[in-house]
Formats: C-alpha cells, structure tokens, sequence
C-alpha cells in the first residue's frame, strides 16, 4: 500500500575550543543513533538544535500550481468560518461555475456547509449543487446569481451557537437546490460544458487572521505533482528541513511548499543566545 511516513530526528551540534561533536538522537531523545568528531576552533560554545524531516517516500510525488494565499485586512464575522476564496464573477446569471484548487488537508472536507456571498450586498446566494469535492478541488455550480462582481465562498463556516466547550463546530451541509433547477442546467450529468454557464474567476484564498493562515504548511501538494516530484529522486528517503518560522504541521501529506522547490544539500540558521533552534 503507497503512504507517507514523516518522522522527526533531532540533531545537537556543540562547539568549543577542543572539539565540535555532532550527534543525532531518536524521536525520544535518548538514544544516539549517529555521533560525529570534528575539530572546530572557536572561542565559545553553542548549541544548536533543529529538526530534519525524514520521509519514506513510498508514494509517487509532484509539481505544482500557483495560488495566492492572503490574509484579510479587516476579520469578517467569525460564524462565516476561518477561511474563503474571493471570487469574481463576470455577470449575473442563474448560476456560475466555481473549480476551486482549495489544497485542504482536513478530513472529509465534504461534510462542511458552502456559502456563497456578495460582497458588496451580503446577499446569499440560495443554491449550491455540488459536482466534486475532495482534498485536492472543489467544483460546485451555485446560482441564481444577480450582479456581477467579487463574492466570497465561505467553505469552513460555523455553527451559530457555542457547544458547551465554548466551541462553535462546523455547520452542517446546505439543503440541496431543487429538481428543476439541476434539470434546466443539465448539472446532474456533470461538469457544465453549456455556453449559459459563466466561469467564476478565483483571485485569492483568505485566512480570517494571520493565526488561522494553513499557509505555507498545511497546504498540500497534489497526487499528480508529488509523482512529477518523486520522479525526480532514485532514494528511498528524502530530507526536507524547515527552521522555526514554519512549523512542520502534517504528518501524512506534503505541503506544496516542498515539491515546489529542489531538495536543498545544506541548512542555515542563526540561532539566538540561550536559544533551543527548531
């Protein structure tokens, strides 16, 4: 079976007027599994720690494409959920045709209730028929749409009352359109390929706050690009290595961010005074 297993080694390398050792220790930290003596004249001692990322690539890897990720100016309210695609759409209509490269990482992103809204109005639009929905896209036909301009889709919304730990949960899915509305636009037999159907324009995907961001790392590659990437490499492992600025976050996907970029043969950071740099 092809997956992806990420785990962590730590390394500690010290440095002092007689002798520099670098060592690499287990997840737990107590067992060495590699120790090297090298003579490194300085005048003090530091201690630097950072993580490698290990992966055993048993699964094929991949390319890329391009988004832009930002994050709001000003928070929208928080029942509308973290996080939104802003849209553009080119005219009114009775409905639009949304494919949206999403790159979610959250299980079973289908079971979320979609909202489609007007920027300027606030107005919703009422029917949202779903064509495809994974970790990798979502495709959705969502109409009547009456002017045209920037909506935003809210694909993470909240449930307007708190659960007793305070926490909203994620609302659940949107009543289906009616029969005739999916019959008039022929969306029960898949992606629309009719001339009536107008494209919506996607010009960023949005974070409610810097906080909620998934980006860089929690932004997944897709299955076609990782085996572009893999293609690339004969090993059975690859290193990837990140400071502390960007916090390795999932453990059984890879974030775009890595296959985007060739595999580095060396890592920098400045670590600073009394510092453990991960």
């Amino acid at each position: 079976m092809e997956r992806i297993s990420i785990f962590f080694i730590k390394c500690t390398v010290y440095r002092s007027n007689e002798r520099g050792i670098f060592k690499c220790f287990d997840k737990s930290g107590l067992t060495s599994i590699y120790q090297s003596n090298n003579w490194i004249k300085s005048a003090q001692r530091v201690s630097l720690i950072f993580l490698l990322t290990f992966l055993i690539l048993l699964l094929p890897f991949a390319k890329t494409l391009g988004q832009v990720y930002s994050v709001a100016e000003t928070p929208w309210p928080e029942e509308y959920g973290n996080h939104r695609a802003v849209l553009d759409i080119p005219k009114g209509g009775d409905a639009v045709y949304i494919d949206l490269l999403w790159r979610r990482h959250d299980k079973v992103p289908g079971n979320k209730r979609f909202l489609v809204i007007e920027a300027e109005t606030g107005d919703t639009i009422p029917y949202i028929y779903r064509l495809e929905v994974n970790n990798e896209r979502c495709k959705i036909v969502a109409g009547p749409v009456k002017n045209s301009g920037l909506y935003y889709f809210y694909y993470l919304p909240s449930n307007a009352v708190k659960g007793k730990n305070g926490a909203r949960g994620y609302a659940p899915i949107e009543t289906a359109p009616n029969n005739q509305w999916i019959t008039t636009h022929k969306l029960d037999q898949g992606v629309p390929n009719n001339r009536h159907i107008d494209k919506a324009t996607i010009k960023e995907i949005q974070s409610r706050t810097e906080f909620d961001s998934f980006y860089p790392m929690e932004v997944i590659a897709t299955q076609a690009e990782e085996e572009i990437f893999l293609s690339r490499y004969k090993s059975d492992y690859l290193v990837f290595t990140e400071d502390r600025t960007l916090p390795i976050r999932m453990l059984d996907a890879l974030p775009l961010r890595w296959v985007q970029k060739p595999l580095d043969n060396e890592f920098i950071g400045k670590a600073k005074k009394n510092e453990y740099y991960a």
